[in-house]
């Protein structure tokens, strides 16, 4: 089981070198490197979403939770290019040293692309498992946590791993209610109209992050997968 692991591993980075070139030599442009480490911290997630579409007898559930997993390693890629974004501000004030502008606005690109489509994604997978009547538990190292075994997920102490559905539900909300919030502050430059749909923003988010998550969220792994 080890040995197949670190292959995997090995064969996931080799994958990722291999398109890091093919990148560079289609659009000749060394900063397109950028996006590589976005796809590596979202790839276990992308592993487990097509490990549970072949494990799962229940195909409603595997979708669902297969398209929140891939929902989360669309949310990974958008942390580690916010992580980015974050380090070339640190070395900036540090050094006085301005990043180079073309790989800052990939990893820009990287950033504002993740949330968009785990806003996309996230929001199609919460509605189905609503309608589907789906509690949701997922982790990125899902497959790992149960040795391969999609049924030892009810053994799993949700103490020890977190449920990815919650980043994925609460990023999916927060991206079009900020959106719409910026488009009317835009068009309503009124100090007292920007306080008023601040305090509805805030308190949208909330409410409909309570009425979602309240019906597609589990609790406890067994909730998900028993």
């Amino acid at each position: 089981m080890w040995y197949e692991e670190q292959r995997q591993k090995l064969l996931v980075r080799f994958l990722l070198l291999a398109v890091g070139v093919i990148i560079f030599l289609v659009t000749n442009e060394p900063m397109a490197g950028a996006v590589l480490p976005s796809m590596n911290a979202g790839w276990r997630s992308v592993r487990t979403a097509l490990w549970i579409l072949r494990s799962d007898q229940r195909r409603g559930r595997a979708r669902v939770c297969a398209a929140f997993c891939l929902a989360t390693a669309f949310w990974q890629a958008a942390a580690s290019a916010l992580v980015s974004v974050i380090l070339f501000g640190i070395v900036y004030h540090a050094t006085g040293r301005e990043p180079n502008l073309q790989r800052f606005a990939a990893t820009m690109w990287m950033l504002a692309g993740g949330v968009v489509l785990t806003s996309i994604v996230g929001l199609a997978a919460g509605i189905s498992a609503w309608i589907l009547a789906i509690r949701v538990w997922v982790h990125p190292r899902l497959r790992e946590l149960t040795n391969g075994d999609l049924e030892a997920a009810v053994d799993l102490s949700p103490q020890r791993c977190f449920n990815h559905a919650v980043f994925v539900i609460g990023t999916s909300l927060a991206c079009p209610i900020t959106c719409t919030f910026a488009f009317l502050l835009i068009e309503f430059r009124s100090g007292l109209f920007t306080g008023s749909m601040m305090i509805a923003t805030y308190v949208l988010g909330v409410v409909s992050y309570w009425w979602l998550a309240s019906r597609t969220v589990a609790t406890h792994p067994a909730e998900c997968w028993a």
